[in-house]
């Protein structure tokens, strides 16, 4: 599906059926981002191919900006966002059957470092209302599209009530693995549900929990270790998940561990213990 592998027909379709979205243009070369407003910040991606950071470059200034030509100096085009001042990014997953009926998933809120989610929190910390409506535009999103599958809509949640959307995934997402444990059918077994025919499962929280990404913390490429990652499994409401992947580089995702919890904020806390912890190196 190319809505799904290109950012400038993602943006163009989205915004041809209204929805919300932050300010943005497609460029096609280096010299069109002299036109940018220099008092606004903003960040260039590439139309394809990027994740996790990859592929993009922030912009703030005239100096910034002309770092920035050098990687754009192949073809393009690439989106040119506008950098929202949001208060949270969110995420919610969801899921259309071949039938056209579709259910969401509880919004979860995202924590990022240097363009990695890191962290996922469900349910999100946010008012039941605004919920709501993050789980109603996901689902607009997606029904608009229209094709079966498991999908995750990110969204910018602004101060105090209007949410934007960023991205769409195509895919059971990062973001939703919590629902391994913590929901009443994962987002796994609901992709399988979707494109079976078969009926939707019930997307409920069991528990509230947190989904932590563990990745590389090594510079050099190596065969990935997991130093504590016994002292780690012994901790109750915790369950790690290996990838498999045999070697680790810095910022790879390696792995996640899900932090199960009825109070999150003792998940929070556990977090940050657990990432004193853990850490994902190479020998």
């Amino acid at each position: 599906m190319g809505l799904a592998q290109n950012r400038t027909i993602e943006k163009q379709f989205l915004k041809d059926n209204g929805f919300p979205l932050a300010q943005y243009q497609v460029i096609y070369s280096a010299k069109d981002l002299s036109g940018l407003d220099q008092e606004l910040r903003w960040i260039v991606k590439t139309a394809t191919m990027g994740y996790d950071g990859h592929g993009q470059w922030r912009i703030s200034s005239t100096s910034e900006k002309d770092e920035v030509n050098s990687p754009i100096a192949g073809e393009g085009p690439w989106v040119v966002e506008q950098v929202v001042p949001f208060d949270m990014e969110l995420s919610v997953v969801v899921a259309r059957g071949i039938d056209g009926t579709s259910i969401t998933y509880p919004a979860t809120e995202n924590i990022h470092e240097n363009g990695i989610l890191r962290m996922s929190v469900c349910p999100a910390r946010i008012d039941p209302s605004i919920e709501l409506s993050a789980r109603h535009l996901a689902e607009e999103v997606i029904n608009a599209i229209g094709e079966p599958g498991v999908f995750c809509v990110e969204l910018f949640l602004v101060h105090p009530s209007k949410i934007l959307v960023n991205e769409i995934a195509p895919r059971p997402h990062n973001s939703g693995h919590h629902t391994i444990e913590c929901c009443h059918t994962s987002q796994f077994e609901q992709d399988l549900r979707s494109i079976l025919n078969l009926p939707l499962g019930d997307t409920s929280i069991k528990i509230p929990g947190i989904m932590l990404n563990l990745v590389g913390e090594n510079k050099i490429e190596g065969d990935v270790v997991y130093e504590n990652i016994n002292q780690v499994m012994k901790l109750p409401g915790v369950t790690p998940h290996i990838y498999g992947k045999r070697k680790s580089r810095l910022n790879r995702k390696m792995g996640h561990i899900t932090i199960a919890n009825k109070n999150i904020n003792d998940a929070i806390e556990l977090s940050k213990e657990i990432r004193k912890i853990i850490k994902v190196t190479a020998k």
